[in-house]
């Protein structure tokens, strides 16, 4: 003979699997009416307790007999905290190796060779100068020579630009950034003019497309267009 609680423990499971595992046809005879509700439970970030209560007062006595019902006694019992244990969906594990996202986490767990060896808040690990802390100092080193070799790199490719425009002369220099200003005019300037060209089609919406209207907006885009060639051509 199962007691009632040993049946409030193990019946979902024994009904989920005779109704989704069994292949077999069955018949079963019972006296009045048998219904089958699955449940699909949703769960409140917050403790066991309030999830229970779902914003109805607390009574101690109440709740206990709802606990004896459920046969949830048991499952407490495995909880540090009790019915007050948080529940639902707060707690989120973040695999990274981005130091940038670590001051903003509540604990952070180091791994060394796959071992864990520091567990503490960023803050923490930063005071105690550990192997996390090490790291740390390491990592800001290195991003300080990276951005200090940039800085040198560029200036240097500046030098060599600057040496390379004395070689060809200031005003050979002149003229190829006066082709290069013109050729990007001229590129902006036929496709706002094309922009423009496309809003005739409402203003001439019922009226006869004027002659010299075509012929200026064909000028005009096909002179944009030569200058464009020019340019490239003497760039």
């Amino acid at each position: 003979m199962h007691t009632n609680k040993e049946y409030n423990q193990n019946e979902r499971v024994w009904f989920r699997r005779l109704v989704l595992y069994t292949q077999c046809t069955f018949c079963i005879s019972t006296q009045g009416s048998l219904a089958f509700v699955p449940q699909q439970a949703w769960i409140q970030n917050a403790t066991l307790r309030d999830n229970i209560l779902f914003g109805s007062p607390y009574e101690d006595r109440r709740f206990q007999d709802i606990i004896e019902a459920c046969a949830l006694g048991p499952d407490l019992k495995l909880l540090s905290a009790g019915d007050l244990t948080e529940i639902g969906e707060k707690t989120r594990i973040l695999v990274t190796h981005g130091v940038s996202f670590l001051p903003y986490v509540d604990e952070v767990v180091v791994l060394v060779n796959g071992q864990i060896s520091e567990i503490g808040s960023y803050q923490s690990l930063r005071a105690s100068k550990g192997a996390f802390s090490e790291f740390l100092d390491t990592y800001a080193k290195e991003q300080s020579n990276q951005t200090m070799y940039s800085l040198v790199d560029i200036q240097v490719k500046f030098s060599v630009y600057l040496q390379f425009l004395r070689a060809m002369g200031w005003g050979y220099t002149f003229w190829i950034f006066a082709i290069y200003f013109i050729q990007n005019v001229a590129f902006i300037g036929q496709n706002l003019w094309l922009s423009d060209w496309t809003n005739d089609a409402v203003v001439y919406q019922n009226e006869t497309y004027p002659s010299w209207k075509r012929d200026t907006r064909v000028g005009v885009f096909g002179a944009l267009g030569l200058a464009q060639g020019k340019c490239t051509f003497l760039l």
